[in-house]
Parts: C-alpha cells; structure tokens; sequence
C-alpha cells in the first residue's frame, strides 16, 4: 500500500513514517506540511492511503479530503485529530474519512487502524472482483465464494465499528447460528449467547454497544449527505429506518431519544444481506 502522510508538524509526519516503515504496514511514498502543495502533487504517487490532519493552515482536513475525492474516490483517508466534537467527527466521515487516528501518535493505534484499513480494501477488491465474474456468469452462486465471517467484517468496517470490542463478539454469534443451523426466529437469542460464551450478560452488552455505535455513526453520515451510498444500503437492510431517524433527531438535539436498538433483528439482518 502505498502512503502519503499530510500534517503541519514535520515531526508527526516523521513519527508515523517511521512507525509504518518499522511495522511494514505499507510504503511510505511522501509527507508534506503544506495542503495545497499536497493537492497538486499527491496524485503523482500513485496512493493508497492518505493520512491527514484535521486543523490545518490554508486548508482544512474535511475540505482537503472533499477536493481529492471529487478527482478520485478510490483513495481512502485516516485522519489524525485531537477533536472530540461529535458534529466535526461526522463531518469527516460523510467526507470520505475511513478511520481516526488520535494524537499524541500511539504505535499500536496506528498499526490497528492502518490494519483494518487495508483489510477494508481488500474486501472492497474482492467484492468488485466477484461482481464482476457475477455480471459475467449472470449466476448467484460465485458471490457464495464470500464467507459469512468475510462479510461481516466488511460491513462492520463500513459502519465504523469493526474496532468496537462486541465486533468480535457479533461474528462468533453469527457464526454459531449458521455452524448449527438455528433458527434465531424461532429461538431466544440470549439462549444462543448462553451456549457461546461463559459471561452471555457482557457478551450481549459488547455486542449492544457496538450496534448503537453504528447506528449512531450511519445517522450521522445521513445528517450530512442522506444520499450517501453506506446511509442508503444499511439504514433500511440493517436497521430500521425507523429508529435511524429518531437517531438522526436526537443528534440534532430535537428529541431526548435516540433510535432503539433490536439486536435480535440487527443479527438476522447482517446474516442474510
């Protein structure tokens, strides 16, 4: 994979250089200070992945990434930030932005998310590959050649929650439904969780709180850009577009609810899309 590093402080960009070239997590191809260089040479470097600031002279992180994604989508972004604000986060992610990096720099933050990134893409590879070959066989069966857990994990990813701790949890349960050929509609599901893990009340809770995160970050997407392909494909298949929207009211600070959560029904869902 190739990377270009963008932020105002040189010594940052040495950092994460130096921490992607120790780890291999890809090639480090160039850094810059200056945005609006960077918008003109960037794609003189063939990349992969950029990692930018989000408070930048001259020229913003979300702006930067907007212009580069208006010549060229396929690159994706991680952007490094010290912001907490709900409403700028969402902002970069309705942008084109994948994942956060916090400062100070940690080694493992940015091996994991560097990690998954890569991850992400090439399950994008694969599934544009395998559309491809379906176009051409006009056949179901090769898009079966994707396993469950590889699907899941690309939408998990998609959502912004593939790091959440119950996003491990989620495809162990899935998997242990498909494994044994159980009827989750016909089954309670927290009789399933008893059967895959010795601690099921925690274990439902990891997975509660990683399906909330992914509501909250689809309503954010839809906030800025409700044509937003991530907002269109989930809001109806995963969730109920119902609660999306009583999500997307509560982050407007219009209601003192958000969208509410069915686990069983988020389950059955993933599991069949």
């Amino acid at each position: 994979m190739k990377i270009y590093i963008l932020d105002d402080d040189k010594n940052i960009c040495r950092r994460l250089s130096q921490i992607i070239e120790e780890e291999k997590l890809g090639n480090v191809v160039n850094f810059s200070q200056d945005p609006v260089l960077s918008l003109e040479e960037y794609q003189y470097f063939d990349v992969d992945i950029m990692i930018i600031d989000l408070l930048m002279p001259k020229l913003d992180g979300i702006n930067f990434v907007k212009k580069v994604k208006e010549k060229n989508e396929n690159i994706e972004f991680i952007m490094l930030s010290q912001v907490n604000n709900k409403e700028m986060i969402a902002k970069a992610y309705s942008a084109g932005v994948k994942f956060f990096i916090n400062k100070p720099i940690n080694r493992i933050e940015v091996k994991h998310v560097i990690n998954n990134l890569q991850e992400l893409l090439n399950y994008r590879n694969k599934f544009n590959y395998l559309g491809q070959v379906f176009c051409e066989l006009n056949t179901k069966n090769e898009i079966n050649v994707i396993s469950l857990e590889e699907k899941m994990k690309k939408i998990l990813l998609e959502l912004g929650i593939w790091g959440e701790k119950g996003a491990d949890e989620m495809i162990r349960l899935a998997l242990y439904i498909k494994e044994n050929n159980l009827n989750i509609v016909e089954i309670s599901l927290k009789d399933i969780i008893s059967s895959v893990n010795d601690n099921p009340q925690n274990f439902e809770q990891r997975i509660r709180r990683a399906i909330g995160k992914g509501m909250s970050n689809l309503a954010n997407i839809g906030l800025e850009d409700n044509l937003n392909n991530t907002f269109i494909e989930y809001s109806n298949t995963l969730y109920d577009f119902e609660s999306i929207k009583n999500e997307m009211e509560y982050l407007r600070g219009r209601s003192d609810k958000g969208g509410k959560i069915n686990l069983k029904k988020f389950v059955e869902n993933i599991m069949n899309i």
